[in-house]
């Protein structure tokens, strides 16, 4: 026996005195045997998954399918029944109270001539007041009597984009609009300016009282909560002397103004909006 310099066997394989090596010590590391075959694998976890995934398919189809067959024989049965009649869509009368309640009080409806909404949703121009008897003819005054638009009332005044700008956000609806001459040459105009609401026609009603009420305290008009009429000399609203009076009924507010070369009676303007305010 052969030894190293250290007098230990040397162990080599194959050397003389060398033990044998044993089966496990000779098979690969991988697992693999020598003759190419895997050596403690199997191939059951491949089929068990192919298994499960077959099971989850069946049942998804047979959830499908029991929808799909349960929706149509409950469409089939409802089909076949007798369709059920439907309620009366009105009543033949109140249900409560079934008697008259004790001391009630049944009104007749109201006639055409009491009823103001009959009257103010017609003609609005018809509710002007009429000319005078003698008055300057039509072509002196450039401005037809009927309906007038909001923008060409808005250019009467001085800031005809803000009192435009003001009509619309009070809701204006229609403006009704009359003019003339009288005999003693004062110019007059009359406008009926009706709104949606009455809130617009007091706004409007309120917002031009503000703007009076800067020149003088006005008086107090008959026919309405808030109305007022206003005098004034040369320079407070126009270049000569006039006269303006404001008020509403309802959703419809009243204009009314005079302009002359000499002082206008206050008795004058308001006569106009008082007549003018007992035909609405």
């Amino acid at each position: 026996m052969e030894y190293e310099e250290s007098g230990a066997p040397s162990g080599r394989p194959g050397a003389p005195g060398a033990p044998e090596a044993s089966e496990a010590s000779r098979a690969p590391i991988d697992g693999r045997t020598t003759d190419g075959r895997t050596g403690g694998r199997s191939d059951r976890g491949a089929g068990g998954r192919s298994r499960v995934r077959a099971t989850t398919v069946v049942i998804a189809v047979a959830a499908v399918l029991g929808t799909a067959v349960g929706t149509a024989v409950g469409y089939t049965v409802q089909a076949g029944r007798e369709p059920a009649p439907l309620p009366a869509l009105s009543a033949p009368g109140l249900a409560y109270p079934p008697k008259p309640l004790p001391g009630a009080v049944s009104r007749p409806p109201l006639k055409a001539a009491e009823d103001r909404r009959v009257t103010t949703e017609g003609d609005l121009p018809r509710l002007l007041l009429p000319k005078p008897g003698k008055t300057a003819g039509r072509g002196a005054l450039m401005i037809r009597d009927g309906w007038l638009p909001p923008v060409r009332y808005a250019e009467r005044f001085g800031d005809p984009q803000h009192v435009f700008t003001g009509l619309l956000h009070n809701g204006v609806r229609r403006i009704a609009h009359r003019a003339w001459i009288d005999s003693g040459g004062r110019f007059v105009e009359v406008s009926l300016l009706q709104f949606r609401e009455h809130l617009g026609a007091t706004a409007y009603t309120s917002g031009f009282r503000e703007d009076l009420n800067e020149l003088n305290d006005g008086h107090p008009l008959r026919g309405t909560g808030d109305g007022k009429y206003y005098v004034m000399g040369p320079g407070d609203w126009a270049d000569g002397h006039s006269a303006s009076a404001v008020g509403y009924v309802g959703d419809i507010a009243v204009h009314i103004e005079v302009e002359s070369e000499s002082p206008v009676p206050a008795a004058f303007i308001r006569d106009l909006a008082e007549r003018q305010l007992e035909r609405l």
